[in-house]
């Protein structure tokens, strides 16, 4: 493990062979492209990144939704990633007082210097849990704050300029064009940069998965999950939800009885569950599921189970 000062500076930028390099042969190190992170979330990501199978790297990108962000996307490939068969992509937006590096960590960390401690979501071991030969990009937005803004990513086509951008720092570098199958997710308070996402971020979406997340943006999803939706390009959502009253309960049903006015052939499941349920399960193309597992849970509960049952090419 490398030693650390107050603040450190790792730079990969040289080296791009760390992303499909396994965990000892890159001593310990995560990667990043010349960040300056807080001794507590360094250490926070170099722990998991050696004792985890998936490559992490923590990316500094131009096309960042937040030119203030030291961060701007967290990448994830699984530890047998084949980019040489098909593969495809998750987006993953944290909600309210998250960041990426806490997000696809397993372990609970503060986002910023003394700041509160926030809960992992464990997204890069569900990943590779899940078998899917696919990369994962969990994109930074407002790190630590309550808010929904999505800065950048208002812009038609900026998503696709960021996804391109970090995409070409993986090793051989991957290509959206070659992108077999693209999934939105979004956790939260995320929810506004996954509308922002599948109606103006210029990349061909498939699925779209909600984590207790509707908390607007209703018939925006609606639009786009009715509109889009052709014998070419049956897209699918998978919207978990609790039953808090002051929580996204009453615009997870308002979506599912819109798709389900609108697309009567479709196969829309509407349960109460206490736990996910097996993968299987998930195979409709519109899922609506109120769960029992707490809202801040929900992320390192569904997450490779949902993977799973996408339509996401396997390893």
């Amino acid at each position: 493990m490398a030693a650390c000062a107050e603040w450190c500076i790792i730079s990969a930028a040289t080296d791009p062979a760390w992303l499909t390099s396994p965990p000892e042969d890159r001593g310990g190190i995560a990667p990043s492209l010349d960040i300056e992170y807080p001794q507590h979330m360094l250490l926070s990501v170099l722990l998991q990144t050696a004792l985890a199978a998936p490559s992490v790297a923590l990316l500094d990108l131009s096309s960042g939704a937040f030119p203030a962000n030291d961060v701007d996307a967290a990448l994830v490939l699984p530890e047998h990633f084949d980019a040489s068969k098909p593969y495809g992509l998750v987006l993953w937006f944290h909600g309210f007082e998250g960041c990426v590096a806490v997000a696809v960590g397993d372990e609970d960390a503060p986002c910023i210097e003394g700041g509160p401690t926030r809960r992992a979501s464990g997204l890069a071991s569900s990943l590779e849990a899940s078998g899917a030969n696919a990369a994962l990009l969990a994109i930074e937005l407002r790190v630590d704050r309550r808010s929904n803004e999505v800065g950048a990513l208002e812009q038609p086509d900026h998503l696709r300029a960021l996804v391109t951008e970090a995409l070409a720092h993986a090793q051989p570098p991957l290509s959206v064009e070659q992108l077999q199958g693209v999934i939105v997710a979004a956790h939260s308070g995320g929810f506004r940069a996954a509308a922002r996402s599948v109606t103006r971020g210029g990349l061909p979406i498939q699925e779209l998965h909600l984590y207790d997340a509707l908390y607007g943006e209703v018939p925006t999803f609606a639009d786009w999950l009715t509109t889009e939706r052709t014998a070419d390009t049956p897209v699918r959502a998978m919207v978990l939800f609790t039953p808090s009253p002051a929580g996204t309960a009453a615009g997870s049903h308002a979506l599912a009885a819109a798709v389900t006015s609108r697309v009567p052939d479709a196969a829309v499941d509407q349960r109460e569950v206490s736990e996910p349920l097996h993968a299987d399960a998930y195979r409709a193309t519109f899922v609506f599921e109120q769960t029992e597992v707490p809202h801040g849970e929900l992320p390192q509960a569904y997450f490779s189970t949902l993977l799973r049952a996408s339509g996401l090419p396997q390893r």
